[in-house]
């Protein structure tokens, strides 16, 4: 997953939250079908998105997408209000069950750039996705994108995001993002580029069948002011002992951590980390105001 200037918060696999299924379009929502589409569906959504239109700052629109694996990528620039996509699901609360997948198998070498080989790029601001799997299956050899989020105030929750994105920094960009309660799998030594992120109860722990004992690192700076904070975490013994890594010249990164627990999460040994007195909220880290976010997933 890529990121380039926005505002957004991930939510993979909210803990705690209720379970309910979500297996019919809501009211208004356009609907994708990946096979049997009726009159007035669609078998994709790159058509689904196209019908929209470029409707106006103050439209809403929706989209509510069949089970199914949709072997197509998405740009997704035109529409200019704010746009929700909906997976069907039996579990709102949760990946786990997603049952509607985006796939494409591109390396950023063929397709020009990292984000041209992504299988979904969003590019407009207010966006919003919900439990909804993308992929990028062109695997070792290249960067391969599966998400570009490239817009302000984009919000996920209930995703998976998959694919190889090199050796290194596979959640990458300019960006101001918060993750909650996301699982990060990794098959090798790598890092998370950091500019201005909070990771909120994130468990980073290898991939199954992989690996990686000491060879992760939770985050380096390609600017000159990075900051991160990972809190309330679950750090496996995949973490390099250093923590963070130092890329940018005269890097001035501020690095937190707090109340994470594992064997990753020792600090003794922290290289270019700022001591974290306390946690970091929503509303530190979104100054601008936080009701784009959805509060009650």
């Amino acid at each position: 997953m890529a990121s380039q200037v926005l505002a957004l918060i991930l939510s993979f696999a909210a803990l705690g939250v209720s379970c309910s299924s979500r297996t019919s379009a809501p009211s208004g929502c356009l609907t994708v079908k990946v096979s049997g589409a009726s009159s007035g569906e669609y078998s994709s959504l790159g058509a689904a998105v196209s019908a929209l239109g470029t409707g106006s700052s103050s439209s809403t629109a929706c989209i509510f997408m069949y089970p199914g694996i949709y072997q197509e990528q998405v740009v997704i620039n035109a529409f200019k209000g704010t746009l929700t996509l909906y997976g069907y699901t039996t579990d709102t609360s949760s990946y786990a069950n997603n049952k509607v997948t985006m796939h494409h198998s591109e390396n950023a070498t063929v397709a020009g750039s990292d984000e041209a080989s992504s299988t979904v790029d969003a590019r407009g601001n207010n966006f919003r996705m919900y439990n909804i799997d993308v992929v990028n299956s062109f695997g070792v050899g290249s960067q391969a994108i599966a998400f570009t989020s490239n817009g302000n105030q984009q919000s996920f929750y209930g995703c998976g995001f998959y694919g190889y994105q090199g050796a290194a920094d596979y959640i990458f960009g300019d960006a101001t993002a918060w993750f909650e309660q996301c699982t990060a799998p990794t098959q090798r030594i790598t890092s998370v580029k950091a500019l201005s992120s909070s990771f909120r109860g994130q468990v980073i722990e290898a991939a199954p069948g992989y690996t990686v004992t000491g060879g992760v690192y939770l985050g380096r700076p390609w600017g000159v002011d990075a900051r991160v904070i990972y809190q309330y975490c679950s750090l496996s013994n995949i973490i390099n002992s250093k923590g963070w890594a130092t890329m940018a010249p005269s890097a001035v990164p501020t690095f937190m951590e707090y109340s994470n627990r594992g064997a990753g999460a020792t600090t003794t040994s922290r290289m270019y980390e700022t001591t974290a007195t306390a946690a970091v909220s929503l509303s530190e880290i979104f100054t601008s105001g936080t009701d784009w976010i959805d509060n009650t997933y």
